[in-house]
């Protein structure tokens, strides 16, 4: 259940993260520190993920035995693992790519919610197997 209640805060961080982008760059006045609150709260999502994703790997070392929903999730958390890691590089080292993070956002909320919806919300709550 603790898996769950991460996964969960994870959802909610980013899609908050998501909503404070979409503001900072779709009005003409911005709202104070919207930028600045989604850099922080992208690095919390950043720090928790990873967190998430170390305690995870030893699950999914073992990838012939698991269920087709386990194994959709499995691969979908190791996909999204290279998205944060390339928007947080073109983020801090390529400035002159700027104009595709709001891209690498989304595709990363969407693995999320994939991810998580997929396997670990229909597995915990409806004990969906095979």
């Amino acid at each position: 259940m603790v898996s769950l209640y991460i996964s969960v805060a994870l959802l909610i961080m980013g899609t908050i993260n998501t909503v404070l982008m979409l503001e900072t760059m779709g009005r003409k006045r911005q709202g104070p520190g919207y930028f600045s609150a989604h850099r922080w709260l992208g690095r919390a999502f950043a720090v928790v993920f990873l967190g998430v994703f170390i305690f995870m790997l030893p699950r999914a070392a073992f990838l012939n035995d698991m269920p087709v929903s386990a194994l959709v999730h499995a691969l979908s958390g190791l996909t999204l693992l290279p998205l944060v890691l390339c928007k947080v590089l073109l983020a801090r080292r390529y400035r002159l790519f700027h104009e595709t993070l709001p891209s690498f956002g989304f595709l990363i909320v969407f693995f999320c919610y994939t991810t998580i919806i997929m396997s670990g919300i229909l597995v915990t709550l409806f004990r969906v197997q095979n």
